[in-house]
C-alpha cells in the first residue's frame, strides 16, 4: 500500500482506467474462446469484379466484405487520430482554444448536424467525393466539440477514460468479430433506448442529482458498448442486418460515434468518482 500511494497521481489514473477495460476484455477473452469452439471454417470465395452500390454486404463473398472493413476502419483511424491531436492542441494551448470557443461550438452544431442530414441525400449517396466531403466535415465539428468536454476534466482523468475505452473498445470489437451471436436485429431496440437516454440526460440538466448522473454515465457506457456490437457486426455483414457496399461512409460515422460516445461516458464516471475523493 505504501508502494502505491508514491505512485505519481497520474499514474494511478492511467492504471485505474486499464484495469476497468481489463474487465471488458476478460469478458470477452470468456464468451470468445466459447464461439471459438463451435466456430467453422469459412469457405473461399471469389472477388465480386462488378459491384452494384446497392449489394447489401450480407450478399457479397468474403474478400468484398474484408476491403468494405478496410477502408471504414481506415477512416475511423484517421478520424480518432484528427479527434486526439485536437484534444492535445487544446490542453497545451488552452487559453488560445478558448478564444475560438464560440466559433467551435457553432461548428460543431451546424457542421455535425448538417453533415449527418447531408449523407442521407441521393445527391451525397451518389457521388463519392460528396461522401468524403461530409465526412471531413463531420470530423472537424467532433474535433471542436469533444476538447471543450474534455478541458472540463483533468488531464488524468482524461488519460484514464482514454485508457479504459481503448481496451474496452477492442475487446468489444474482437467479440463483434468472432461472436456467433447476431447484434444486428436489436436496431429497433437500441433506437428505443437511446431516445431514452437522451430524453432523461435532458432532464438532468435541469434536475441535476450527481448519484443519478453516475448511475446514467454507467448506463451509457452499456448501451453503447452495445451499439459498437451492433454497428461492427452490421459493417461486417455477419448478420441479418447489414450495410450497403456504398455505405462505407455511414458505417464509419456509426462506429466513430459509438467509440465517442463510450470514451464521453467513461469520462464522466471517472470524472464524477475523483470529484467524491
Amino acid at each position: 500500500m505504501a508502494f502505491i500511494q508514491r505512485l505519481p497521481k497520474s499514474t494511478l489514473y492511467i492504471l485505474r482506467g486499464a484495469t476497468l477495460g481489463a474487465g471488458g476484455a476478460l469478458a470477452y477473452l470468456y464468451f470468445s474462446n466459447r464461439a471459438r469452439e463451435n466456430a467453422k471454417v469459412a469457405p473461399s470465395y471469389p472477388v465480386v469484379s462488378e459491384l452494384k452500390d446497392d449489394m447489401p454486404l450480407a450478399d457479397l463473398p468474403m474478400p468484398n466484405r474484408v476491403d468494405f472493413v478496410k477502408k471504414v476502419y481506415g477512416i475511423v483511424g484517421l478520424q480518432i487520430g484528427a479527434t486526439i491531436l485536437s484534444t492535445l492542441f487544446a490542453f497545451r494551448r488552452p487559453a488560445l482554444f478558448a478564444s475560438i470557443l464560440k466559433p467551435a461550438l457553432i461548428v460543431g452544431a451546424v457542421g455535425g448536424i448538417g453533415s449527418i442530414i447531408a449523407m442521407q441525400l441521393p445527391v451525397v449517396r451518389k457521388s463519392n467525393f460528396r461522401k468524403k466531403v461530409c465526412l471531413g466535415v463531420f470530423t472537424a465539428s467532433e474535433m471542436a466539440t469533444v476538447p471543450l468536454a474534455c478541458l472540463s476534466f483533468p488531464r488524468e482523468v482524461v488519460l484514464s477514460a482514454l485508457a479504459s475505452t481503448g481496451v474496452m473498445t477492442g475487446a468489444l470489437t474482437a467479440y463483434a468479430h468472432t461472436s456467433r451471436k447476431d447484434f444486428t436485429i436489436h436496431g429497433g431496440l437500441i433506437c428505443a433506448l437511446l431516445f431514452g437516454f437522451v430524453g432523461y440526460s435532458t432532464l438532468m440538466l435541469f434536475f441535476p442529482r450527481m448519484a443519478a448522473q453516475q448511475f446514467m454515465a454507467w448506463v451509457g457506457a452499456a448501451l453503447f458498448s452495445f451499439t459498437l456490437l451492433h454497428d461492427t457486426q452490421k459493417m461486417l455483414g455477419k448478420g441479418k442486418v447489414s450495410y450497403r457496399y456504398c455505405d462505407y461512409d455511414l458505417a464509419a460515422v456509426s462506429v466513430y460515434l459509438d467509440i465517442l460516445n463510450l470514451f464521453m461516458q467513461m469520462l464522466r464516471i471517472m470524472g464524477n468518482s475523483g470529484s467524491k475523493k
